[in-house]
């Protein structure tokens, strides 16, 4: 009778513990872009972009796709990296005209708190320690400075924040001083955590 108690106690437990744990970061649905395969699809005039919260499997996905091994390169890269929230984004111009993106405006948001995108000067210090090639594959698959996409061009890079803490469940993404077609964008997206069942 009482290891039937101990069990039905253990149940009870993690089913408490196991309800208040977070889930993955998904995207949640906002007027001004469309949400599709757990990926944002935002269009402005011929410009576009394409979000995706990466995890270990679509960020080795990425990497494999564009004919490198590197896998997750970034817990091991360094410590700041280990549970970093990172971004997939598809900047797609179909314009007339370059349009331009700095990645030191863009804000990851809960309030009162907000994060910044990895810096190039941070991203240098933990290269320091790579091979010349996989410091290079890394520096262009990252967004990490100012980035002109001409017309017809579609760029895919990493966008790097640092970790969030998990008990922040509705987070804020927004671009500030990006100009497509000559007008500035200002643009916020939304993602929520579901609480794990």
């Amino acid at each position: 009778m009482s290891k039937q108690l101990i069990a039905l106690f253990a149940i009870l437990l993690s089913s408490v513990i196991w309800a208040d744990t977070p889930g993955p970061l998904l995207p949640k649905p906002h007027d001004g872009y469309e949400i599709k395969d757990n990926k944002i699809y935002f269009r402005k005039g011929n410009g576009g972009m394409i979000l995706e919260v990466a995890d270990p499997d679509s960020i080795a996905k990425y990497y494999s796709d564009r004919g490198s091994s590197l896998g997750d390169p970034f817990p091991t890269l360094a410590p700041e990296l280990e549970h970093a929230t990172i971004f997939i984004m598809t900047l797609i111009n179909k314009t007339k005209k370059s349009f331009t993106f700095t990645p030191n405006y863009a804000e990851l948001a809960s309030n009162p708190d907000a994060w910044f995108v990895l810096d190039f000067t941070a991203l240098l210090a933990m290269l320091d320690d790579v091979d010349d090639h996989t410091k290079q594959i890394l520096q262009n698959s990252i967004f990490h400075s100012p980035e002109t996409i001409k017309p017809g061009d579609t760029v895919t890079k990493f966008l790097i924040f640092p970790d969030v803490p998990t008990k922040k469940e509705n987070l804020e993404l927004k671009f500030s001083y990006m100009f497509v077609e000559d007008r500035e964008l200002n643009q916020s997206f939304y993602f929520t955590r579901k609480k794990k069942q």
